[in-house]
Formats: C-alpha cells, structure tokens, sequence
C-alpha cells in the first residue's frame, strides 16, 4: 500500500502560476511539480489525511501539516479538479 509523504509546512516553498484563468499554488518536492489538492482546518486533519492515501494510489503525494492547518499536494499530471476554499489575491 502506498502512503504520502509527510513534510512540515514550513520545509516547503510555495509558488503561484496562472492556468485556465485562475491563479494556482503548487510547490517542487522530489524533484515533482505539485499542485495544491486541499486545505484543511487542524479540526479536519483526519479529512485531509484520507485525502492524501486516496491521491498516493496513483500519483505521488505531499501532506504539509502546520499549526493551523493541513494541506494536500499531489502531481500536477493528476487529472481531478480541485475546489480549495482560500481564494488567493492577485498581487500587482
């Protein structure tokens, strides 16, 4: 059975990029481009850990735990769309 990898959040740099009209996060782990599957409050930490062995079936996946929150990586060749509720301001 496969597992994710598990990083703290903060070992890991986030970047955005512009794809379909809409602004995404994603980050570089092994070597893989990963996009940003799920943010999930510290009282759905269970939630975002189901998610993370479901994605870790078929494509490489990240769990970034942090304080307040977890979140989901998985390969950016994953085909599912994602709704993550933070929206993201645009900067000038």
């Amino acid at each position: 059975m496969a597992s994710p990898d598990i990083v703290p959040e903060s070992q890991i740099s986030i970047f955005k990029f512009h794809e379909n009209s809409a602004i995404h996060e994603a980050i570089i782990h092994n070597n893989c481009l990963m996009k940003l599957a799920g943010i999930f409050p510290s009282n759905e930490k269970q939630v975002a850990i189901n998610l993370a062995y479901q994605l870790c079936e078929n494509y490489p996946t990240l769990l970034t735990p942090g304080a307040s929150e977890s979140r989901v990586w998985v390969d950016i060749r994953c085909p599912q769309k994602f709704e993550i509720k933070t929206v993201l301001p645009l900067s000038d």
